[in-house]
């Protein structure tokens, strides 16, 4: 059985810019393959200092000032920074468009 997920267009589109960024696609997908959806930002700079074209102190730099805010604000992540942790909010339309993109 196929099931079908209807996004608003609006929604879609604000997904796929979310997903244009290479760094915002690992921590994506690094929260989301995560045991309880959460991670520290020490731990999502690894990943993406790991798998990027960034040392993991700019990797830092980057999720504390740009690509954190950035998915808080589409509400796809909860991020507290005094803890410095971030928690992965699901959504099926993303998931399925993560899916397509993670590898990219």
């Amino acid at each position: 059985m196929v099931h079908q997920h209807t996004l608003q267009p609006e929604k879609k589109t604000e997904f796929l810019t979310l997903l244009a960024d290479h760094h915002r696609r690992i921590v994506l997908s690094t929260l989301r393959n995560s045991a309880d959806d959460v991670a520290t930002v020490r731990e999502l700079a690894i990943e993406v200092s790991g798998r990027g074209s960034v040392g993991e102190e700019r990797a830092i730099l980057e999720l504390r000032h740009s690509t954190l805010p950035r998915l808080a604000d589409s509400g796809v992540v909860e991020y507290d920074e005094r803890s410095e942790t971030v928690r992965y909010q699901p959504h099926c339309g993303l998931e399925l468009l993560l899916d397509c993109v993670v590898e990219l």
